[in-house]
């Protein structure tokens, strides 16, 4: 069993987004994302989401 959960939450800043992106559309299951993950200097240690690519997108 896992120590910790494979999965966890990560932030980013709509401004990381790609210039196609409409973050008001978001969140949304029809976006499908690719990011890295980067430690954050927040004092909680959240997951900072960088280089962020869409990889697809489903119309609803």
């Amino acid at each position: 069993m896992y120590k910790r959960q494979p999965y966890d939450t990560a932030y980013f800043h709509d401004s990381n987004l790609p210039d196609n992106i409409d973050p008001l559309q978001l969140p949304s299951y029809s976006h499908v994302f690719q990011f890295e993950l980067a430690e954050s200097r927040h004092p909680t240690g959240k997951f900072e989401a960088k280089n962020i690519q869409m990889l697809s997108w489903m119309p609803s």
